[in-house]
């Protein structure tokens, strides 16, 4: 009985004790002797230099002995002895826990003011979940609070917030109803007369998350408008962020869609800047992968790997999981691009492995799709097989439509190197259907190619073989898609050389080597030359003519 108040106050600020705050509030009670006490009957226990309660049930006993009035009295005083022990940064720290306080004391404005901070302070740090639930409480707070025009404008803010914070993680349609909720509050009070400027940046603002979940669901002719609506409102407000940041998701979008010149750009004038006003940002570190994914589709295979070594301190410094997984993860994508299929590997597999921290589904389905990918060119079929339809079964559950005509052709190629001439056509038919309206170049570059060589292995007329493989090799060499442009010339001199015409086919493997340079990459380039030096050799035997040697 002489130690309960210091019992109960303990079990108030949680299951670890804080030995400070025991101190502040009983400044006169042996603190020795109730520790003593409590761990001789087992209530508390001590692990290293830290006192618990044993159990965590023991915790809630005694908090549920109490009445409501005295339990919302200690959470009261555990919230103001926090505030009284702590300022500035360390205090922030509390933030969740002087929310969780105040709510239970029913202190409701200043519960909101601290989960909002809370969740604020986990965005900035990639703690996505942690920001996710105190965002939440903050909704549930401003339900019980009245609905005054402050409390609105701030219902939207959290709203969008609460987008930011779950992007990736949370079915698109989620996300998009609440954008609709924010943007209808913000919008009531425009027609209410009560607008002020600054509610045309929260409507920019909620315009530029709706253009990348459309981005993030594969529908890019949806959100290209949306990132492009946002920019003259970025500009009047000479909102740094809202100017740059879409201007980078413009370029990530035309980067994935093959459009290098377009992409680059766009991306290599922002790096500078991104990097001097948000640092090692997460933006910042999608600005530079992107324009490594934009140079590895160039045939710079080098570059690339420059972009990425520049920001992997990063990685090491921040140390937080879904910062890691997104570095790996595009890391990936890039190399799979410039054609390293080791090197695309090995960054997936770190990516894959970080899933059950990271918890994002969309970094998770492009790491398997990635994965896969790279294992089917190197002929692992099997392995190739089980990470496509792993990613298949996170995309069906998360509705996830980020690359999804990509990795569908490169599907369709992986059944024409397993014999199954059929359904790769079939395959590459509907991603050409789909990529061409919204000018995905690269997955029509590979469709239009697996169309030509399937058809040919059919024994289709050679003039419908090569329009397809003549559009393909179109669309890369047009599109400044160096790997996909050699690897139409190889399929092109393949198809050739099978039917009877050596001449051609010599043709197109000299073209194919003549774009081979080192910039390209050691890998890359030795892989190609595995088959252009064989096949040279054969076609100029073949015409009776000496090969060129390298």
């Amino acid at each position: 009985a002489h130690y309960r108040p210091l019992l109960e106050f303990s079990a108030t600020l949680g299951r670890t004790l804080d030995l400070a705050a025991l101190v502040h509030v009983f400044p006169n009670m042996p603190l020795r002797d109730f520790l003593l006490e409590c761990s001789n009957v087992a209530v508390l226990e001590s692990q290293d230099s830290e006192w618990r309660f044993a159990h965590d049930k023991l915790r809630e006993s005694i908090l549920q002995r109490l009445d409501p009035s005295r339990r919302a009295q200690l959470h009261l005083l555990a919230a103001e002895t926090l505030e009284s022990m702590y300022s500035g940064k360390a205090r922030e720290s509390f933030a969740a826990a002087l929310g969780h306080h105040y709510r239970q004391a029913r202190v409701l404005d200043k519960a909101l003011q601290y989960y909002l901070q809370a969740g604020d302070s986990a965005t900035k740090i990639y703690a996505y979940e942690q920001a996710r639930i105190s965002y939440a409480a903050c909704l549930e707070l401003l339900s019980q609070l009245p609905e005054t025009t402050e409390y609105r404008r701030l219902r939207a803010d959290v709203l969008t917030k609460q987008v930011q914070s779950s992007l990736t993680a949370t079915a698109p349609e989620v996300n998009q109803q609440r954008i609709a909720q924010a943007r209808e509050l913000v919008e009531s009070m425009q027609t209410s007369g009560i607008a002020v400027a600054e509610d045309r940046r929260r409507l920019a603002r909620l315009d530029y998350y709706c253009a990348r979940l459309h981005n993030y669901a594969g529908q890019t002719g949806q959100a290209i408008p949306l990132f492009r609506r946002v920019l003259p409102v970025a500009h009047e407000f000479k909102d740094q962020e809202l100017i740059l940041v879409p201007s980078v998701f413009l370029g990530m979008i035309l980067s994935v869609q093959g459009q290098v010149a377009k992409a680059k750009a766009l991306l290599e004038p922002a790096l500078s800047p991104m990097e001097q006003l948000f640092g090692k940002d997460m933006d910042t570190l999608r600005a530079y992968l992107y324009l490594s994914i934009v140079m590895g589709m160039g045939g710079r295979q080098k570059t690339a790997s420059n972009l990425i070594e520049h920001v992997r301190p990063w990685v090491a410094e921040i140390q937080q999981s879904v910062y890691t997984g997104m570095f790996h993860m595009l890391s990936g994508f890039a190399m799979l691009m410039a054609g390293d299929w080791p090197a695309a590997i090995k960054f997936t597999e770190r990516s894959i492995a970080l899933g059950s921290e990271t918890k994002e589904p969309l970094m998770q389905y492009l790491s398997w799709d990635t994965n896969a990918a790279a294992h089917n060119q190197l002929g692992n079929q099997e392995v190739a097989v089980a990470g496509r339809t792993r990613a298949l079964e996170i995309r069906r559950s998360h509705g996830g439509g980020l690359l999804k005509d990509w990795f569908d052709v490169v599907e369709a190629e992986s059944y024409l190197k397993l014999g199954r001439v059929e359904e790769a056509i079939e395959q590459a038919k509907k991603v050409a259907a789909a990529s061409r309206p919204t000018g995905n170049m690269v997955s029509l570059t590979v469709a239009e190619r697996v169309i030509g060589v399937g058809l040919a292995r059919l024994g289709a007329e050679p003039a419908t073989v090569e329009n397809h493989l003549r559009e393909s090799l179109a669309l890369a060499s047009g599109n400044g898609l160096l790997i996909e442009t050699v690897r139409t010339e190889l399929a092109y001199a393949e198809v050739a050389r099978e039917s009877g015409d050596p001449a051609a086919a010599l043709a197109h493997f000299q073209s194919a080597k003549a774009l081979l340079t080192e910039e390209m990459g050691e890998y890359p380039r030795a892989e190609f030359l595995q088959v252009i030096e064989p096949g040279l050799q054969v076609t100029a035997t073949a015409e009776g003519t000496a090969a060129p040697r390298s």
